[in-house]
Parts: C-alpha cells; structure tokens; sequence
C-alpha cells in the first residue's frame, strides 16, 4: 500500500524539473488557495507583484512555468504573445476543483491558440509527465 501524499506527488516532480531544467528556467505558480507548503519549490511566483506583471518585466518564452491549475500562466499568450512552455499537473495531483469539466474545456480552448502545440501541456499520468521532461 502506497502511502504517497499529493504534496510528496507534487515535490517529486518539481524536483525533476529542477533536476532537467535548473530552478533558473523553472516557475512554479502556486495557487492563491492552494496551501501546500513544499519545499522544493522554491522559486514560486507570487507574493507582492501580481504573476501578471512578469510578462512586462521579462520575456518569458525560454521558461517552463509549472502549476497545479492557474489561470495566471496563461497571461504571457494572452497579453504578451510569449509561448511558455506551460505545464499544468491537476490531473496527476488532486486538489480542489470547483468545476472540473469548465476548467478542462478552458484549458483545452487555450491550448488550441499555442502556435506550437507541445508547449502546453496537461499530462495524464506521472509516465505521461516524465515522458514528456525527457522529451524537452
């Protein structure tokens, strides 16, 4: 019997991340509700200056921008024309979800504007996300 938590789900692929991509390259955006504390995950963005200014202050493009669902990583296309590559996890990770089929038609809709369609990225399962880091 497993007795992995979220939160240990969650550090073992920020962990990754960091691993491939050195925390440099790497942002993870913490939901504003969301109060797990992890402590590879160093290098949130949030705090004083809303994630939506990071588009004007830095192009953003080169990064990998890593949430467990939030909307604010979807800014950089939005405002700035900059394509993040965007990896969302609330599929692997559970949490709180207030409706899940909007959330997933949001993302879906978005994804379809991403000119190149392996920058964002909803992976189903942990195979399907370490595939993916290998990949990059």
């Amino acid at each position: 019997m497993s007795t992995e938590t979220e939160n240990d789900k969650l550090e073992k692929i920020y962990e990754k991340l960091i691993k491939k991509f050195g925390i440099d390259k790497i942002a993870f955006k913490r939901h504003p509700r969301d109060e797990r504390e992890l402590v590879s995950a160093r290098k949130y963005i949030y705090g004083s200056v809303p994630f939506e200014l990071f588009g004007c202050i830095q192009d953003l493009s080169s990064n990998i921008l890593v949430a467990w669902d939030s909307t604010a990583v979807l800014t950089p296309k939005m405002f700035f024309g900059q394509e993040p590559t965007v990896i969302l996890l609330y599929r692997i990770v559970k949490g709180k979800i207030n409706n899940y089929s909007e959330t997933e038609k949001l993302y879906s809709m978005f994804s379809e504007c991403y000119e190149s369609k392996t920058k964002f990225i909803v992976p189903q399962t942990l195979e399907e996300l370490q595939y993916i880091i290998d990949k990059l």
